[in-house]
């Protein structure tokens, strides 16, 4: 359960909300009597969203993966399924609304021996005309990862539209040791239906992904993460804590005066992914699609930053007309989550970087180095007003973006 965190202040009055993005997950690989002359499944798998609204358009989808082995590769496929991770299992649903565009937009690439060369095209399969369900990339020449093991291949599909359902779906990666790639037609002769056995296939491997909308998400699939924010430490599992209704300043109605004043909230991870867990802070507008481009509080739908956001970990002082958080290391539970310098514990301080208005994944704000059980980290928002703050009600839009590496 992922609550929205609001707290409104008056004269100048702030208002803080805070909802939680599940993002991305993997899931394990099943093989059904499928033969590979040599590789296996990719490690190290994520897809990173920059937004996971439902619907949501130009969105960059971070791939990322590690190589079995030193074999040279000629091309890459990544199929997005809305019912299974499963590759070679046959089938493949086209997740509704999901597009790439005409032709999908992939940049960034690193992790080979040349990483220049390479072209983009993609398979409509179940899309509709002018659509497509499945990016390809292709080498000019075969060529090496650079130390496979230790050095993970990534790259990045920009302009993709998200599907319109929300909850579950999944993508396939595969490599091929040769630049001939399978064409449209073996791949995906209709819409549903994938090839169940692929020429040169070298490395394969699911991963499972969530949409999910600002105020109420659920990311549990095979592989599973639990993220949430509460106004009062949640049992386990994300039960209770009440909406994160924040309240800075004294007095009724509340007033931010020059004082710094402070209130918390918390957050909860539960993951099984064995490399852990970060999670990204990032401001939005009230939409929740539209970045705010201010990383501290407005009063005039963020075309100015009234109450600026302190920068870097440092006091937060009185008078200063600053915003800024503070992240407690998790408690209870099983596992560890500690905070990101940035943010760090030191009483008084605080941190809100740019990067939170302007980064494509925001600003990392908390991670787990491992596997985690209903662990609870405490959030501080704090403010102070200067002299000359204009008065009016200010607002910030902050969304939590959990991603998950297994």
């Amino acid at each position: 359960m992922i609550q929205k965190l609001i707290s409104k202040l008056s004269r100048p009055v702030t208002g803080i909300t805070a909802a939680l993005l599940g993002l991305a997950t993997a899931t394990p690989l099943l093989l059904s009597g499928a033969a590979f002359a040599s590789g296996g499944q990719v490690q190290s798998r994520f897809i990173q969203l920059s937004n996971s609204n439902p619907s949501a358009t130009g969105v960059t989808y971070n791939v990322s993966f590690k190589a079995t082995s030193a074999t040279a590769v000629g091309g890459i496929i990544v199929d997005f399924c809305a019912d299974s991770p499963i590759t070679l299992s046959g089938t493949c649903t086209f997740p509704t609304g999901f597009t790439m565009g005409s032709t999908p937009s992939i940049s960034g690439l690193t992790g080979f021996t040349t990483n220049t060369g390479w072209t983009a095209s993609g398979y409509q399969c179940g899309a509709a005309a002018s659509n497509t369900q499945v990016a390809v990339y292709t080498a000019a020449s075969t060529t090496a990862p650079t130390a496979f093991s230790t050095t993970p291949i990534n790259f990045q599909i920009t302009g993709v539209t998200n599907t319109s359902t929300t909850g579950t779906f999944y993508a396939r990666i595969y490599t091929f040791s040769s630049t001939s790639l399978p064409n449209a037609a073996t791949y995906c002769p209709t819409g549903t239906t994938r090839a169940t056995t692929l020429a040169n296939l070298q490395d394969y491997g699911g991963i499972a992904l969530s949409t999910a909308n600002l105020v109420n998400i659920t990311a549990t699939v095979q592989e599973q993460l639990t993220f949430c924010v509460t106004k009062t430490s949640p049992a386990s599992g994300c039960s209770g804590g009440g909406a994160p209704t924040l309240t800075l300043g004294s007095g009724s109605p509340a007033i931010l005066g020059t004082a710094v004043s402070s209130d918390t909230a918390h957050t909860q991870i539960t993951t099984n992914a064995t490399s852990g867990v970060a999670v990204n802070m990032k401001a939005f507008k009230s939409d929740g699609l539209t970045a705010a481009g201010c990383n501290g509080m407005s009063r005039d739908n963020f075309a100015t930053c009234g109450i600026t956001g302190i920068g870097a970990f440092a006091n937060l002082a009185a008078s200063s007309g600053n915003f800024g958080l503070n992240v407690a290391d998790g408690t209870g539970g099983t596992g560890t989550v500690t905070h990101n310098a940035n943010y760090g514990t030191t009483v008084g301080s605080y941190g809100m970087q740019a990067a939170v208005a302007s980064g494509a994944y925001g600003d990392p704000i908390e991670s787990s180095s491992g596997a985690t059980k209903d662990v609870d980290s405490t959030l501080t928002f704090a403010a102070a007003a200067a002299p000359t703050t204009p008065a009016g009600v200010y607002v910030a839009y902050e969304s939590l973006i959990a991603t998950g590496t297994f």
